[in-house]
This record gives structure tokens, sequence and C-alpha cells, in this order.
């Protein structure tokens, strides 16, 4: 599994390839995006904390971590049907999961978004790498050129992150509540 996940960050067009075919890797790539809900869980803890939010700070790593794993399934489904329905890509929904989980390696990153100054960085790049990694990801589930790609993660991402935005916001209203309780 690591050998895969480093491979996949270096932008291995075969490792991409592998987890679009093989069936067997669907383990693997959830537990890929498990590590990386941990790693965002962790982050947010520590931001909090460093931050004197230490109330709302377990709750905000089970939302972003929660969110995370959501993220995944949802911009996996956008990138399929977007590529598959609407500029006749050749590829499975599964094979999109699996390639998409390898994609989403770097946001790992945010492990120490706690940090001041490179934090923010870290985020940036995380967040920048990932998407690069999904370009390659999509190209190989659907079959597309690099254009065909970029285009689909671009539309695939805004609109999974309307949809995320809303669900974190409809999600954050009862720590907001809470958090306003007791600083009274």
């Amino acid at each position: 599994m690591f050998d895969r996940v480093m491979d996949a960050a270096q932008l291995r067009l075969n490792t991409f390839q592998e987890a679009n075919t093989d069936g067997h890797l669907d383990q693997e790539a959830r537990t890929v995006v498990l590590y990386v809900c941990g790693a965002t869980a962790v982050g947010t803890v520590l931001d909090r904390t460093f931050n004197g939010q230490v109330g709302d700070g377990l709750y905000s790593a089970v939302v972003n971590a929660a969110m995370t794993f959501i993220s995944w399934q949802l911009w996996s489904y956008m990138l399929w049907l977007l590529g598959s329905k609407t500029l006749d890509g050749r590829g499975d929904l599964g094979g999109m999961r699996r390639s998409m989980a390898y994609a989403m390696t770097p946001l790992a990153l945010l492990a120490f978004v706690f940090l001041p100054v490179i934090g923010r960085t870290l985020l940036i790049v995380g967040m920048v790498w990932s998407m690069a990694l999904a370009v390659v990801a999509v190209r190989q589930s659907l079959r597309f050129s690099t254009s065909q790609a970029v285009t689909t993660v671009i539309f695939g991402w805004l609109t999974s992150a309307v949809i995320v935005g809303v669900a974190w916001l409809v999600l954050r209203i009862p720590v907001a509540i809470v958090t306003g309780f007791l600083q009274r």
C-alpha cells in the first residue's frame, strides 16, 4: 500500500491505471482515504487547540474527517458522472473511486495545518497537488485526454465543493450554538 501511495504521489500513471482496473484494491483505497481522514482530524484538533478553540476541537475534527470521507465519495461520483455521461468517458464508478482515493493522498498534509505560517502553505500545496493527481486519475479512469480530464476535474470539484460547503455549514451550526452557550 505504501509503495502505491508513494507512486501515486509521484504522478506515476501505472498506479492510477492499476487502481482503476483492479477491484481487489477497494479496501486498500478506503484505507488510504481513512488515513487522510485521520490526518485531517489530527490537524483540526491541534489547530483548534493552539488557537484557543479547544471547546469545538473534537467536534470539528469529527466533522472535518467525515466531510473528507464524504468528499471522496461525492467527488468520485461527480467526476464519473460528468465524465462518463457528458464527455463519453469509458470507465466505471468503482475504478474512479479507487483512483481518486490515491489522488487524495497529499491531503494528509492537513495534519500540519496547525503550524504557524507553514501550515496554511502546506494546506494549499496539498490541495493543488491533489488536484493534479485527480487530473491523472480521471484521465486514466475514463480514458480521457488531459484537456478532457482537466475540464472534468474543474467542474466536478466546483459542483462537489458547493455541495460539501453547504453540508459543512449545516454541520457547523450546532458547534456555533454550543460554543456560544459555553462562552457565556
